[in-house]
């Protein structure tokens, strides 16, 4: 960008240094359109500038409660220019989970969008450093301005389209914190731990040469840059000046159509992803440009990897390296899964008086999840209460992911 310097000391350098070195490389694949580096930057410094505009202020907290896509990528770069922390959030958690998320990491702004938008409007009453939220996307903002939503809802579109681009002056250092992620704890709920621009950037350089990355690849991420993994894909691709497509997974048949669509040369996903692509049959041509693929959430199994390496026999199958979780906790499908936070939605089903969550090893997930229920006295009433009873009720508080595969009910 034209009078841009861009601050290669800070998150947002790895895609403005590119933006001035080779402006007219691809750099993200968006709902169909390729953007280059440089346009890529203009909305990112054009959306800072609007953060700012909103009263964004240097080290405040922006949660960002988004599937993998276009949106987030702009977010979480445009909240690094505007001097902001970036707090990415799993895609599918429910509002509940999302709450406290908001509530401990104190985020000033949200940017969301469809259904979550609407569910965080309403819940903003309840917390207090919320000023704003952010509708990505093609959210419907104005509906929810109209049933009078406890803050304000603000189309992130409109806001960019608006604003003039952010003083390019830097107002945070390499030492600032750039990123928060949160996981589950063994004991609690999710803690958050952050990251600083300079421990990110040198990641992403190491990362990038790490797994081979190229500037001439396409790499299509499925991962949630809420999880170590989902970040370092995304940060190691543009470190290495490649185009990056993040997406939500689209299950194994629509991925068998992906790479035939447009060229894919490194493909970032869960264990569990994969291990449901290999039980499909491929056309020998399902991969033709594939050469790199990534597993997330503690690698394939010696069968599986050879079975993959067969079938791609052109491509490298690469573990990407995930942190050493507290003990205790349960990583599946490479989501780490806090045993307090399951149980906790089964006691608060109003049936179950003690709830013990553990992990139990799992071809596909890693680790399954496993919920042994003792349920309350209820007079007699507790006899029609089984295992799918409790499986339904729990889905209305917990996502998907923390769903148990296993549910003993026990009657005291």
């Amino acid at each position: 960008m034209a009078g841009l310097t861009p601050a290669t000391e800070l998150l947002h350098g790895l895609i403005d240094s590119r933006a001035q070195s080779s402006p007219d490389a691809p750099a993200l694949r968006d709902r169909s359109r390729d953007r280059t580096y440089s346009e890529m930057s203009t909305r990112v410094w054009k959306l800072a500038g609007a953060l700012r505009d909103l009263g964004l202020q240097p080290g405040d907290r922006v949660a960002g409660w988004l599937p993998p896509g276009g949106d987030e990528v702009h977010a979480l770069f445009a909240v690094s220019v505007a001097g902001g922390v970036y707090v990415p959030v799993d895609s599918r958690l429910k509002a509940a989970q999302m709450r406290h998320v908001l509530h401990d990491c104190g985020a000033r702004m949200l940017v969301t969008q469809g259904l979550r938008l609407a569910a965080m409007a309403k819940l903003a009453a309840d917390l207090p450093e919320l000023k704003c939220v952010l509708g990505a996307g093609r959210s419907a903002t104005r509906p929810l301005q109209q049933a009078q939503a406890a803050v304000p809802v603000i189309s992130m579109s409109e806001v960019r389209a608006s604003a003039n681009p952010a003083d390019p002056a830097p107002v945070r250092g390499a030492d600032d914190e750039a990123i928060v992620l949160y996981s589950g704890t063994a004991t609690g709920l999710p803690a958050g731990r952050s990251f600083s621009h300079a421990e990110v950037l040198l990641r992403a350089e190491d990362q990038a040469g790490a797994l081979g990355l190229r500037p001439d690849d396409t790499v299509l991420s499925l991962l949630d840059t809420s999880i170590r993994p989902g970040l370092d894909v995304l940060s190691a691709a543009l470190a290495a000046g490649a185009q990056l497509m993040p997406e939500p997974p689209p299950g194994p048949e629509g991925l068998l159509k992906r790479p035939q669509e447009s060229p894919v040369g490194a493909l970032a996903a869960d264990r569990c992803e994969w291990v449901d692509l290999l039980g499909l049959p491929w056309a020998a041509d399902a991969f033709p440009d594939l050469r790199l693929a990534f597993v997330s959430g503690g690698g394939l199994s010696a069968e599986q990897t050879a079975e993959l390496s067969w079938r791609i026999p052109n491509s490298a199958c690469k573990d990407l390296p995930h942190p050493a979780y507290e003990a205790g906790v349960i990583v599946t499908g490479g989501h780490p899964v806090g045993p307090a936070e399951v149980a906790s939605g089964f006691v608060d089903t109003g049936l179950v008086e003690r709830a013990d969550v553990t992990g139990v090893d799992d071809p596909r997930l890693g680790q399954r999840i496993r919920v042994s229920c003792t349920l309350r006295s209820l007079g007699g009433a507790e006899d029609a209460v089984d295992a799918d009873k409790l499986r339904r009720l729990v889905a209305r508080t917990l996502p998907p992911l923390m769903i148990p595969a296993e549910i003993e009910v026990l009657r005291g």
